[in-house]
């Protein structure tokens, strides 16, 4: 009997799906059984009452097995370029340590033990920085013809987000300041790396031992001109804290968030773009609550300090700030990093782009779900972008308010809880690596009217006189 009545639910399931209305969609890695036999309950499967729901479900709505196999689909937001230290990535089906070119997902939590930096690029271009003790989750990556949309979580620590910008990179001599990151696995840039080096027959040894930093650069702007002519598709953002969210378009920033306590953040990109010829855009901050309130708009190179319960933000010049310059130092000059982002643009994103995307393709070649453009009001895309707004914001509003609660009666209790404070730890590392290769004096005396020095100048000629006396 309970075989005979296995094998009626498993053809009326199946007959089910041939009854729907329409053409079938199927995205990249998906086959035409929708069955998940991995987490299939026998009890419920065997109940015969569940299946009548579900056999009446699937009458009224006869596309349901595209809408399954869309909420299935899991799109790949980016990969990992690079890790120092230890990396963690939370996803669906496990806990895994991730590394060079690991692929995050839809809904994958990326964390940083201590002592543990990631710089992540994301398919449209954006790069994203953890700190030691930092967590990010990549919630939603969705596309139309005419933009991207991104919406992720900043979980706690310091985090950067750094989307692209098509303006140049201002050409500096000066080495990079994120020196833990300066050697990558990417092959194009060890190839330029190690290409010959003109040699300055007046001075061999500088020739072979000088930073060629400017010509890193001027490697970079070649880049990035040429993904102009074709990277052009704006980024709408939805970054949500445990107490705020931010929104805005193509947007730069910088966050500390520390649970139990207060959130700081800072829209970056003047720094490391060239701010003469860039126009950033500003972004909106948006208190919690159930009432309806104004968004706040962010000024531009400028620290803010959102309080605990998200209710209050205001222009931050505190004692802090010192050691958030410290922090912004380190990611102050990147050329390896935004080299390596625009070699995986060119490498991953470009089938993104374009005024008619292929949407077959998109879908079973890549895995990607081609979404209505913004500016259509009735369209999907639009929908959903208000639609998280909204919902976002009031269910950060609750988590807050119980985690608030819980505080208070710890309190009482007398018992342990977390709050987090913000200190050297994420930054401190990096600083150390940066300081032991720091400039040679001979480049700050370079500047000077003083006389340089065979001494400081020629290293060999350094020893050489230093063993003779």
């Amino acid at each position: 009997m309970v075989r005979y009545l296995l094998f009626v639910c498993i053809m009326s399931y199946f007959l089910l799906i041939n009854l729907s209305k329409g053409e079938e969609i199927f995205y990249k890695g998906q086959t035409k059984s929708l069955i998940d036999w991995q987490n299939l309950d026998p009890n419920e499967w065997l109940d015969f009452n569940y299946w009548k729901r579900e056999q009446l479900y699937r009458k009224k709505f006869p596309d349901w097995a595209n809408v399954q196999r869309d909420k299935n689909n899991l799109e790949e937001v980016g990969r990992v370029i690079k890790c120092i230290g230890t990396c963690i990535n939370e996803r669906h089906d496990g806990v895994f340590t991730v590394g060079f070119y690991s692929k995050i997902y839809e809904t994958n939590e990326l964390r940083t033990e201590n002592g543990s930096y990631a710089w992540v690029f994301l398919m449209n271009g954006t790069l994203v920085r953890l700190s030691p003790n930092s967590s990010v989750t990549f919630n939603e990556f969705n596309m139309s013809n005419q933009e991207f949309f991104i919406y992720s979580r900043i979980n706690y620590g310091n985090i950067l987000w750094l989307s692209r910008e098509s303006s140049e990179v201002e050409t500096r001599d000066l080495r990079e300041t994120d020196s833990l990151f300066s050697v990558l696995m990417v092959s194009d840039i060890d190839e330029w790396l190690n290409r010959e080096k003109e040699l300055d027959e007046n001075d061999l040894f500088e020739s072979l031992t000088r930073g060629e930093y400017s010509k890193q650069y001027d490697y970079l702007n070649k880049l990035i001109k040429e993904n102009n002519e074709w990277a052009n598709k704006p980024t709408k953002l939805i970054l949500s804290l445990s107490n705020g969210l931010i929104s805005g378009q193509d947007l730069s920033i910088e966050l500390v968030v520390l649970l139990g306590n207060q959130t700081f953040l800072k829209q970056r990109g003047f720094d490391i773009y060239n701010s003469a010829t860039s126009n950033f855009s500003e972004g909106k901050f948006i208190k919690l609550g159930f009432d309806k309130s104004e968004p706040y708009l962010l000024s531009p190179n400028t620290w803010y300090e959102v309080d605990f319960r998200g209710k209050e933000i205001e222009k931050y010049e505190g004692e802090l700030l010192n050691s958030f310059q410290i922090g912004e130092l380190v990611t102050k000059r990147i050329p390896t990093i935004m080299t390596a982002r625009e070699l995986w643009l060119q490498k991953f994103s470009k089938i993104f782009y374009g005024k008619a995307i292929d949407e077959k393709k998109l879908r079973e070649e890549m895995g990607y779900r081609l979404w209505k453009e913004f500016s259509d009001e009735k369209g999907d895309l639009f929908l959903r972008y208000n639609y998280l707004l909204e919902f976002i914001r009031k269910l950060e509003s609750q988590s807050i308010g119980a985690y608030a609660t819980y505080i208070e009666e710890s309190k009482k209790e007398g018992l342990m809880y977390e709050s987090m404070v913000y200190s050297p730890v994420y930054y401190s590392k990096a600083m150390a690596d940066y300081s032991v290769r720091r400039e040679s004096d001979y480049w700050g005396m370079a500047k000077s009217d003083r006389k340089i020095l065979n001494s400081t100048r020629r290293k060999f000629w350094r020893i050489i006189h230093e063993n003779n006396r």
